[in-house]
């Protein structure tokens, strides 16, 4: 993290000296640019650690760019001593956009002190501050407003990817999440993973029992009973859609991911769900597993094997777990 915090201040000061090498001339040895804006901006982002570095290497190359003459000497020394003032001040107050005009002008004043100071006080030199702080304010106000605009552009693109990876009833991650994660995994990972497959039995009678709102709260129930077991074999819960639900378990092969499968026909068939004050439903599952890489190298592969395994359970009286590996009593075709 000081790493990553140092990188933005050395960037931000690369952008400072740009700014310095585009500024205006006032005399010989004064110029007027806007090397204050990267500075604040590095704080936002990096913190005082990137603060100091920007302002550092920036009063620094003032310094060697002015020949080490006495007004390049005081220039430089002007942004260092400036930022470590910003950063005095963000002990008592957090550098972020909001605050962040109270720290832009703490600099432009100091560093218009500094410049009437060099270069005297004349109709000239006022015109030329009076230029600096218009200037540099009009430079920041556009930055930051451009850099929220992008933050706000930035949240939303990132609500909208989750959103697609979600399910919006149960709030468990979908489909999609899934092929993501597993693609992922087959392709950094040499270890067996296996996806266990689970169907709500005769979750139709429960809609038509109860109605559909309270079978919704049932398929929310059942997706927290199923995060929870996902996340203790260190996996997750998706729903597959519908009543249909895929538990992702990493680094377990077959004869592991068999006990967990049955672990959790055992937990879903004596938990009761409390839709509501008075009303509660229990259930069972018919659930089929597969593993990587031995069950196939796709995820499509290894859906179907899981599949076919589900649906034997289903049909030989639900309520039962099978692996497709479970030849004698599962017909899986390549």
């Amino acid at each position: 993290m000081i790493i990553h915090n140092i990188s933005i201040g050395v960037f931000s000061a690369a952008i400072g000296l740009i700014l310095i090498q585009t500024s205006i001339q006032v005399t010989p040895e004064v110029w007027i640019d806007t090397r204050t804006v990267p500075i604040i901006l590095s704080g936002i982002f990096g913190g005082p650690i990137a603060l100091f570095t920007s302002g550092f290497l920036l009063g620094f190359v003032r310094i060697m760019i002015g020949g080490f003459s006495s007004v390049a000497i005081l220039a430089g020394c002007n942004t260092i001593i400036s930022t470590i003032l910003l950063i005095l001040l963000s002990k008592k107050l957090p550098l972020n956009y909001k605050n962040a005009k109270y720290f832009f002008n703490l600099m432009i004043v100091q560093t218009g002190i500094v410049l009437l100071y060099i270069t005297g006080v004349s109709t000239e030199t006022l015109f030329y501050s009076f230029y600096f702080i218009l200037f540099t304010n009009f430079s920041f106000y556009v930055v930051i407003r451009m850099m929220l605009l992008l933050e706000e552009h930035f949240y939303m693109f990132d609500v909208h990817r989750k959103e697609s990876e979600v399910d919006i009833l149960t709030g468990l991650h979908n489909r999609r999440k899934l092929l993501q994660i597993t693609e992922t995994y087959m392709k950094q990972r040499k270890e067996p993973f296996s996806i266990i497959l689970l169907d709500i039995d005769n979750f139709k009678q429960i809609n038509d029992t109860y109605g559909h709102q309270i079978g919704d709260e049932v398929l929310k129930s059942f997706a927290r009973q199923l995060q929870e077991i996902g996340r203790k074999y260190d996996g997750d819960a998706y729903r597959f859609g519908g009543e249909e639900f895929i538990v992702f378990v990493p680094r377990k092969d077959e004869e592991e991911v068999k006990g967990i499968g049955q672990s959790i026909q055992r937990q879903v068939a004596e938990k009761i769900h409390y839709v509501d004050n008075e009303r509660k439903v229990q259930f069972t599952i018919s659930s089929g597993a597969s593993t990587f890489p031995v069950d196939g190298r796709t995820v499509e592969e290894l859906y179907r094997k899981a599949d076919k395994a589900m649906y034997y359970a289903k049909n030989d009286g639900k309520n039962k777990f099978y692996h497709c590996h479970d030849k004698k009593k599962v017909s899986i075709s390549n």
